[in-house]
This record gives structure tokens, C-alpha cells and sequence, in this order.
């Protein structure tokens, strides 16, 4: 009895042992990935971000007039030599610029019960030169036959949208996903044309007034608007957060850094235009007719209209939404206004 009793228990330890051996290896063997910069896939398109390779597919499925099914296709392959985690969570779903509330997505009564509604948080590992294919769900009430659809969620805490268009969709006309019209901050410089390459020009009576003359109307014209908005905001964002990070390692406080940064953001500002002396003028004439005086606002008056200079500080990186929306780049920075509310 005793043989078999110690038979019984190497039979039941060792195997127990192995795995949580081949448990250990797995956990130590696996990474995950945290990627640079925003990710947003179009509809068939393939996207590569950290040796990771997404491409997105969709179809459209109609019931009837009224009930619209749409699956989202991602395929992700592992180039890597180690296992991925990806993180996805927060997701959500827009259709014509409107977003979708919960009930839209999981109130229909489907024979397969994991296509009621789109994922709210999950968790996927792929391991090295492998693929793995997601579809997301979802179902629109009252969907239009001409209709477009984003889906959007996190992957590692950064945000993934994929966009999609049932055929017959006015595809000459550029749209966002994330509706500039809905945001009062952007009609305060901005008014929407459908003539215009973005949809949007700036108002003749706002902050962006001196561009309002610009032609906004001429495709290949307001492209190179958008590459210079592009570089002058990453410039930007760049050489504030290299003296920030300065400032922060000669232990500075938060008042000596946001003096700091908020001045070199109106230094920057003005450098814009250094082979541009109509802009400059007129620049620093909205700065005079602002602020009273043409270097732009001063880090005082920010602190007074703000009360803090921690906000001060992080309002040296925010963006003008307006010329965001006239530019093309609304989508890509709407996560800023989302962080930066005031």
C-alpha cells in the first residue's frame, strides 16, 4: 500500500510540475508591446506598427430596411520572435458622425449569441509568426443603405479606429469619424463648407481669421497646408517636452516649467512665420489686439485665466481645433481635446 501510495503521488506531481515549468517559460518568453504613436486602419488596409502587421476587413449584412449587420474583420500577425499580449478595451462604435449607444449594438435577437454586441475588454496572445483573426460585431437599428461606420477601441492604451463605408457611399467627400461640429471650441475658429477639401474653413471672425483668405477649396493647396500643420506641431510638442523634461531633471518647479514652456510656445509660434513677414504682421497684430501685446499670451495672464500651472503646462501642447479640422487632422489629435477639456 505504501508503493502504491508514493506511485500515486510522483504520477500526480511531476505532470503538475512540468506545467507549471512550461507556465513559467511562457510568462517569461511573452511582451508587451507599447506602441509609439496612434494606429488608424481604413478599410482595407494593411498597417505595421512594432513588427506587428493589422489589416482590417469588413462586410455589410442587411435583414431588412431597417436592421444593418456589420463585422469587422482584423487580422494581426506576430513578426516578432516572442510572444504579444495585446490589451484591448474601451471600445466604442460611430455611425454618420453620431455615436452609437449600447442599446444600438446588442438589442437584436441573434441565433448566435456572441454577435450581440462588440467586445468591451479582452485580453489576445499571439506567439511568434502567427496570425490570429478578430471579428467585432455590430448591429444598427434603422441603418442606412449609404452609410459609414467606424469602430474604435484601445489596443495597449492606444487608440485604434477602423473605418468603413457601404458601397455606394459618396467617397469623394471627406468626412470624420469624430464630428468637428459637435465641439463648440472648433465653430469658435472654424465654420463647416462642404465645398472645402476638409470640410471646414476658418470664420472671418475668430482667432483664425488671418487664414480665412487661404484657399481651402484646392486639393494639392490644402494637402501642403496639412504637412506644414503636421511639422509644426510635432516640432513643437518636441522641443516643449525636451525643456520640460530639462527643467524636470534640474528639479525646477511646476511654475519655472510652465513659464518656461509657455514662452517657448509663443517663440515658436512666431518662428512660423520667420520667411513669412505678411503672416508675422499679422500674427503679431492678433496677438496686440488679443493679449496687448505681440508676443502672444503671457504665462501670468494664462495662470490667472486657468488658476493653475499645471494646466498652464499642459496647454503649452494643446492644439487649435479649428485648424485641426480645417487641416484634415481633427481624428488623429480628437484624443488631446479629450485629455485637455478647458
Amino acid at each position: 500500500m505504501k508503493i502504491l501510495n508514493k506511485l500515486y503521488k510522483f504520477i500526480i506531481i511531476i505532470p503538475a510540475l512540468i506545467i507549471i515549468l512550461l507556465a513559467l517559460s511562457c510568462s517569461c518568453k511573452s511582451k508587451t508591446i507599447k506602441f509609439d504613436n496612434d494606429i488608424s486602419i481604413y478599410s482595407n488596409e494593411t498597417i505595421k506598427m512594432n513588427n506587428i502587421i493589422f489589416k482590417n476587413n469588413y462586410s455589410y449584412i442587411e435583414y431588412n430596411d431597417h436592421i444593418l449587420e456589420l463585422v469587422f474583420n482584423v487580422n494581426i500577425k506576430n513578426n516578432n520572435e516572442y510572444d504579444v499580449i495585446l490589451n484591448l478595451s474601451d471600445s466604442k462604435a460611430y455611425g454618420n458622425d453620431l455615436i452609437l449607444p449600447e442599446e444600438v449594438l446588442d438589442d437584436y435577437n441573434y441565433s448566435d449569441l456572441t454577435k450581440t454586441k462588440i467586445f468591451t475588454n479582452d485580453t489576445v496572445t499571439i506567439i511568434p509568426n502567427e496570425e490570429v483573426s478578430l471579428n467585432y460585431y455590430l448591429v444598427i437599428k434603422d441603418g442606412n443603405s449609404i452609410c459609414k461606420y467606424a469602430l474604435e477601441f484601445k489596443i495597449n492604451n492606444m487608440y485604434l479606429n477602423l473605418y468603413s463605408y457601404k458601397e455606394g457611399y459618396e467617397l469623394d467627400k471627406f468626412y470624420y469619424i469624430h464630428n468637428p461640429l459637435y465641439q463648440s471650441k472648433v465653430l469658435e475658429d472654424a465654420k463647416y463648407d462642404s465645398n472645402a477639401v476638409f470640410g471646414f474653413v476658418p470664420t472671418e471672425d475668430g482667432s483664425l481669421k488671418n487664414f480665412a483668405s487661404y484657399n481651402w477649396y484646392d486639393s494639392e493647396t490644402v494637402m501642403g497646408y496639412k504637412e506644414e500643420r503636421l511639422n509644426y506641431i510635432q516640432e513643437t510638442d518636441r522641443r516643449i517636452k525636451e525643456k520640460e523634461s530639462s527643467l524636470r531633471e534640474d528639479n525646477s518647479s511646476i511654475e519655472e516649467i510652465a513659464r518656461a514652456c509657455s514662452t517657448l510656445r509663443n517663440q515658436i509660434r512666431l518662428e512660423q512665420y520667420q520667411n513669412d513677414p505678411e503672416g508675422l504682421a499679422r500674427i503679431k497684430e492678433r496677438n496686440l489686439e488679443l493679449y496687448g501685446h505681440e508676443e502672444g499670451p503671457l504665462p501670468d495672464e494664462l495662470y490667472i485665466k486657468y488658476g493653475s500651472w499645471e494646466i498652464v503646462l499642459e496647454k503649452c501642447y494643446s492644439s487649435n481645433r479649428g485648424m485641426d479640422a480645417c487641416c484634415g487632422i481633427y481624428d488623429q489629435y480628437f484624443y488631446m481635446y479629450n485629455k485637455l477639456a478647458y
